[in-house]
């Protein structure tokens, strides 16, 4: 006999990835408070400067059509770079970004 709310959710059987003890963690989950809010930032702050890049550089090109890699590779390298070094940064004055253990 089915109950209410079988009805609208399959029974797979296998719900070993919802444990929170998975051997194989999200890659969010190796980060720490200030670690998701440093990521947080560098998300919103390459979404800015992408949106900086385009209004600033692209009334300066000549018309025609660009690959999107030329645009979106950059700032993504940008971003890497400050995450990585703002990061190293914090773990040298104590401020934890990753986690030691899970």
């Amino acid at each position: 006999m089915r109950t209410p709310t079988n009805d609208f959710r399959p029974d797979s059987g296998d719900d070993d990835h919802l444990a929170p003890d998975h051997p194989y963690p999200g890659p969010i989950q190796w980060l720490t408070v200030p670690g998701r809010l440093l990521l947080i930032g560098t998300i919103i702050a390459c979404g800015g400067l992408l949106y900086g890049y385009f209004a600033h550089t692209l009334p300066l090109l000549p018309r025609g059509s660009y690959p999107v890699y030329m645009w979106v590779v950059p700032v993504l390298l940008v971003g890497l770079f400050f995450f990585l070094v703002t990061a190293f940064l914090l773990e040298r004055i104590g401020v934890r970004i990753y986690r030691r253990n899970r």
